[in-house]
């Protein structure tokens, strides 16, 4: 029962994050459609945590405390469906008044359990088996089994009507997938919450609703089908990240329990220690992340980790880079061995190699290659290059296409020459490189 407790607090938690990210970051012109999402993920939210907190009623919970309960379960699965319903079709003029009538049926029939809940169940059943709701399958019961029917097949038929008249690849790809999550859902809260075939299992409705809510969040921010500001992503993904992550290290926790210990349920301290160490593993993931990523671009001899180095770059760029730091930087994740920057007569290099003034001058008044940033020596040059282990030489451009500098390159870590593709590779990143020198050089570093 902890495993489910978790699991439902989990992604009630889950979902009201994901509609708090589009609620916070949705366009004006969609910001109606964020707030019957978000609306929506409020009372899943609700629905999961009561449904756990039903399930952990102890066997002497009073009745009030215990019918307050249930109605909540009912009253907010009701308003999650009227919400969801509202997003799928409130632009039409016919889904707006089709919104409002399930609405006010909604309520009606909430008012109703809430004041006569014997109209709806017989009693609550406390026990140390597992806490259910003793079924009343009377009129009252066929009235909100047709409300569900009902809003359901509504569902359904704005959602097919919207993909088939989807002018968009992604919206019909992104509400193609909620389609079929809320018709998963529907098929289960029916069996499991409604008919209750298996009373031990009424968890499985607010669980798969909850999942379906999340799979159509990763929809919208994959198939754009809602325009989410950039910030409230980045501000809010991360704390998904984590708390998915919990989730999922939180259910191998458990099975490999209860596998090694035959143990219905670890202890609260083991759960609280657990919960600890995942939440500073997690703190430490970007340390962690970022560790491995420069271990591996330095490793990767026979191949430049090129995402890793122009992330790097990105971030130097804005902090005006020390040019003796940034050489020894792309020595080492280039994999050459040396770098170094000739800019107004002065080197900056990754190690202990030095050129005379003569030489650097020599180096600073080759000819331009009109075809690229290569630049070829001449006899004097060659000879510098030969004695200093040099190979290359390129221009260094600002963004006005001006040349305000050069790049020596050393030998390929383990090669005697150069290859193709090492220079290829150089030559991807040579602008980002440029714009980081051009920066720093006006701020005199």
């Amino acid at each position: 029962m902890q495993l489910i407790t978790i699991l439902l607090v989990a992604v009630a938690i889950l979902t009201l994050l994901s509609g708090i990210s589009v609620m916070a970051g949705v366009s004006k012109k969609q910001r109606i459609n964020g707030i019957w999402f978000f609306v929506a993920t409020i009372f899943g939210a609700v629905w999961s945590i009561s449904m756990a907190i039903f399930l952990n009623l102890p066997i002497n919970t009073p009745d009030t405390t215990a019918s307050a309960i249930a109605f909540t379960i009912y009253a907010s699965v009701i308003l999650a469906d009227v919400a969801l319903l509202g997003y799928i079709c409130w632009h039409y003029r016919f889904g707006k008044i089709c919104t409002l009538l399930f609405l006010a049926a909604g309520i009606v029939i909430a008012d109703v359990i809430l004041h006569n809940p014997e109209l709806m169940y017989n009693g609550i059943i406390l026990s140390r088996e597992g806490n259910q709701l003793d079924l009343n399958y009377g009129w009252f019961f066929m009235i909100v089994l047709s409300f569900f029917g009902m809003i359901t097949t509504a569902f359904t038929g704005f959602l097919i009507y919207r993909i088939l008249h989807a002018h968009d690849r992604g919206e019909r790809v992104g509400h193609t997938v909620f389609l079929i999550g809320l018709s998963v859902s529907g098929v289960f809260s029916l069996l499991f919450d409604m008919i209750q075939i298996v009373p031990s299992l009424t968890w499985l409705g607010p669980l798969v609703m909850s999942i379906v809510i999340l799979s159509f969040y990763y929809a919208i921010l994959r198939y754009r089908i809602l325009h989410v500001s950039s910030f409230w992503l980045k501000a809010l993904s991360y704390v998904n990240v984590i708390a998915s992550t919990t989730i999922l290290y939180m259910i191998i926790f458990f099975v490999i329990f209860a596998a090694l210990f035959h143990a219905q349920s670890p202890s609260a301290t083991v759960i609280l220690l657990n919960f600890i160490m995942i939440f500073i593993v997690l703190l430490l993931m970007p340390v962690i992340s970022e560790f491995n990523a420069s271990i591996r671009s330095l490793l990767s001899v026979n191949k430049v980790d090129l995402a890793y180095v122009i992330k790097k770059l990105n971030r130097i760029a804005p902090r005006n880079a020390n040019l003796k730091e940034l050489a020894g930087f792309l020595a080492e994740h280039l994999h050459f061995n040396y770098i170094g920057f000739i800019i107004n007569g002065r080197l900056y290099s990754s190690d202990n190699t030095s050129l005379s003034n003569e030489e650097i001058k020599a180096i600073s008044a080759l000819k331009p290659n009109e075809h690229g940033v290569w630049q070829t020596p001449n006899a004097a040059v060659t000879k510098i290059f030969i004695d200093e282990n040099i190979n290359a030489v390129a221009e260094l451009r600002n963004a006005k296409g001006q040349v305000f500098g050069q790049i020596l390159v050393g030998n390929p870590a383990g090669k005697k020459h150069f290859e193709r593709h090492d220079l290829v590779q150089l030559e991807m990143i040579i602008n980002i490189v440029a714009n980081v020198v051009y920066s720093s050089k006006r701020t005199g570093k």
